[in-house]
């Protein structure tokens, strides 16, 4: 790595200090932007690719109530094979 002096760009640290400086501006603060509005509809996310030839694969979460108060949250695996 190169040394440079911190004293020149952000301040000082010790000789056991790692000192890590910068800015952005305002409108770059942060790493991920927010999704432009209106660009995207809600629908449910499917997990599905084929495994071998006519069989496909997918994967989803269920949530079912066994009794008052018990909730089984389950991921499933489900493989199909079309006829």
């Amino acid at each position: 790595m190169k040394k440079i002096d911190p004293t020149k760009s952000c301040g000082g640290g010790s000789s056991r200090e790692i000192v890590v400086c910068g800015s952005r501006g305002d409108d770059e603060r942060y790493r991920l932007q927010p999704l432009p509005s209106g660009d995207f509809e809600a629908k449910p996310i499917i997990a599905r690719t084929g495994v071998i030839d006519g069989v496909t694969g997918d994967m989803h979460v269920e949530s079912k109530t066994l009794g008052p108060g018990v909730v089984s949250n389950r991921m499933m695996i489900r493989l199909t094979k079309s006829f």
